[in-house]
């Protein structure tokens, strides 16, 4: 790996300079445009294949650059093409181009680049390399008509999605690789490995990119969840879709159809796709495209025939189908509902595994990986777990089960808590900038002051939680497969009322804040005593008034608006009655309007709140400015990791969640001791 870091690092500045060097050949009105989306960055990764192939295979002249960015400038035309299609705003984190020249002029630009670069690969004398040129020039383009056809229709199928990122991604990477090949002289099976590698490394790229854009803000930069909002149904989406009911899934093809999606509803369906682990069942189908690429280049390499390369894919397709097959089965034996498996079409054989006791499915395991199955039950079931993908399946069951306990649990948490990623265990520093001063009147000619500015600091520090559970070897003579599940699930289950315990702590626990007093405290200006328990019109106007008046630190107002009304559940009847009374009548006041009836806060009632007092409620602000529960890398749910048995004949599951809870201000929440 620091072998290919220091040989890209070395490919880099020339191709830069090929860069510069075919912008300048450019027409004069063009050039501004090309300098403007080179400048903006990128990977520049379909040159660097384009010349690592050819390195590969013994060419070793400059003239390889030339050819290579014309790769690049193919891959930035269509960039100003569809920034413009899709009135996007920034490239690269730099203003699109279209909002600095003009639509019309960015579209001819891209015009006038994809000409130049058919040009510069017709200078080399070719004509294989103009053919792969124009094919993958027409390609892109077909695939990016496929896509805007299929935006905002729910029925499009996994293969249409397929034959989409085909065309728009993955046949430019395929081209780059294939333009290396054939500039070295290749012969045309080495050629066509060349490609098929390249086309399987574009599959994985655009697989994991639709994956990571439902990773939170912190991690990419931008908001999640864009998919949404331009109705593109990539697979994480459509697993999210398939987990819903008749009626949520209903209402989502109605949004989705009609492009009706909130920035708030991305948002929220991104956080699920997360929480559900869509996105890294995504990241692992990548996988099977980057053994496939890996495949291609190694069976030309070890000198097999393009008729043993083809024998090699389809014994690996098999393989693959009858663990899919398996995994499947083993998820329907745990109650993993039909619906949430691969979309409701449990892959053929499943229900045959199924039905297996789990001795049969190791005896079954070992024949299709060609180890023996003699000797006894037990040593039997200890070869299938030691050599035969079997852990790997159990793992894949048990992480599945994990979630189903994960998803099905009752998370108050996430209904009031923000959420942020965070990239390591260290103690990270939150500062929080106060509001400026309010402006000040400059009279004619008058000197403009400086303003002052505060600075208030909060630290955070991800903890890990944990378990470990075994599969032993008895318990899979035995059968006992359910027992394994309903572990599984009900750690999941632990999880979730683990972070509800860490979120409702940050309440009761009343912790210290970076200015050394407590979250709740008279100077905070967030701390009421209601005399009661259920809150009444009086209890709820104070806390209001608490909370609408609360100063940062250089004494202005913030005019926070209450959202959330937290309370425990000893209190959600009470409150309840409150909340959806038009009228409150006393003997003072008989016919009191209760001006907080309806949905004027959203109400959370939980049960972690009751052990340290029935009586206490709270008033917390919107949603990432109060409480927020901070994750290691984005990963918002529990996760299994497992080793071959030491304390145990068998396997060990470790479940693990790396969280913390922090109230990040003590400005947008308030207390009432009741």
């Amino acid at each position: 790996m620091l072998l290919l870091k220091a040989r890209l690092a070395l490919e880099l500045p020339p191709i830069n300079k090929a860069l510069s060097r075919a912008a300048e050949g450019l027409p004069h009105p063009v050039r501004p445009i090309a300098r403007h989306i080179f400048e903006a960055g990128g990977k520049r990764l379909r040159p660097l294949l384009t010349i690592l192939m050819a390195r590969l295979l013994g060419y070793d002249k400059k003239d390889i650059y030339d050819l290579a960015v014309t790769m690049e400038m193919l891959h930035a035309a269509t960039l100003l093409h569809d920034d413009v299609l899709d009135n996007a705003d920034t490239r690269r984190g730099k203003p699109a181009a279209h909002t600095i020249f003009n639509a019309t002029s960015t579209i001819l630009a891209g015009d006038a680049m994809l000409a130049h670069a058919n040009a510069l690969v017709a200078q080399c004398g070719d004509p294989r390399l103009c053919l792969c040129f124009s094919e993958a020039t027409s390609r892109t383009a077909a695939g990016e008509i496929l896509e805007i056809a299929a935006q905002h229709q729910v029925e499009t199928t996994a293969e249409e999605y397929e034959e989409i990122i085909r065309g728009k991604t993955a046949w430019l990477i395929r081209a780059s690789c294939q333009l290396g090949a054939l500039r070295a002289g290749a012969d045309d099976a080495l050629v066509e490995a060349a490609a098929a590698y390249g086309e399987n490394i574009g599959m994985a790229f655009q697989i994991v990119d639709d994956a990571l854009d439902f990773a939170p803000q912190s991690v990419t930069g931008k908001p999640s969840g864009g998919d949404v909002r331009e109705g593109k149904l990539t697979p994480p989406l459509r697993m999210y879709r398939d987990s819903l009911d008749d009626a949520a899934r209903a209402a989502f093809d109605q949004a989705f159809n009609d492009a009706s999606f909130t920035d708030s509803d991305a948002e929220r369906i991104a956080d699920s796709i997360r929480a559900a682990g869509f996105d890294q069942a995504t990241r692992m189908a990548a996988e099977g495209y980057l053994d496939k690429a890996r495949a291609a280049v190694l069976a030309r390499l070890e000198g097999r025939s393009s008729a043993a390369f083809a024998r090699v894919d389809v014994g690996r397709t098999e393989q693959e189908k009858v663990r899919e097959a398996v995994s499947h089965g083993l998820l329907l034996r745990c109650g993993v509902a039909e619906s949430r498996i691969n979309g409701g079409r449990p892959a053929p054989g499943a229900r045959e595994f199924s039905g297996m006791s789990m001795r049969e499915v190791c005896r079954e395991m070992l024949v299709r990986s060609g180890r023996p199955t003699s000797g006894n039950v037990v040593e039997m079931v200890g070869r299938a777990l030691s050599t035969t993908d079997l852990p790997n399946l159990l793992t894949d069951t048990a992480n599945r089960v994990l979630m189903d306990g994960w998803e099905s649990a009752d998370k108050q948490w996430q209904v009031w808590c923000g959420r942020d990623s965070v990239s390591d265990f260290k103690e990270l520093t939150l500062l929080d900038f106060a509001s400026g001063d309010d402006l000040a009147l400059i009279p004619e000619g008058g000197e403009y002051q400086n303003g002052r500015a505060a600075e208030h600091a909060e630290s955070v520090k991800i903890e890990t939680y944990g378990k470990i559970f075994p599969l032993t070897r008895q318990a899979i003579v035995n059968d006992d497969l359910g027992a394994f599940a309903r572990i599984a699930r009900n750690h999941g289950e632990a999880a979730a009322r683990m972070v509800n315990r860490l979120a409702c702590r940050v309440l009761t626990a009343n912790p210290t804040m970076g200015d050394g007093k407590a979250l709740f405290h008279n100077d905070h200006g967030n701390l009421v005593s209601s005399g009661g328990n259920v809150p009444t019109v009086e209890s709820l106007g104070a806390a209001f008034l608490k909370m609408r008046t609360q100063k940062d630190l250089l004494g202005n107002r913030v005019q926070i608006r209450p959202q959330f009304f937290i309370a425990p559940a000893a209190l959600e009847t009470g409150a309840e009655v409150f909340f959806n009374s038009q009228l409150i009548g006393t003997q003072e006041k008989p016919n009191q309007a209760n001006i907080y009836a309806g949905s004027v806060l959203t109400r959370v009632y939980d049960a972690e709140l009751d052990d340290v007092s029935a009586a206490d409620w709270y008033l917390a602000g919107p949603k990432g400015k109060t409480v927020t529960i901070f994750t290691l890398n984005g990963a918002t749910a529990p996760y299994l990791e497992y080793k071959e048995g030491w304390r145990v004949d068998g396997v060990e599951y470790k479940v693990r969640l790396d969280v913390a809870a922090k109230a990040v201000a003590w400005q947008g929440l308030c207390k009432s001791a009741g």
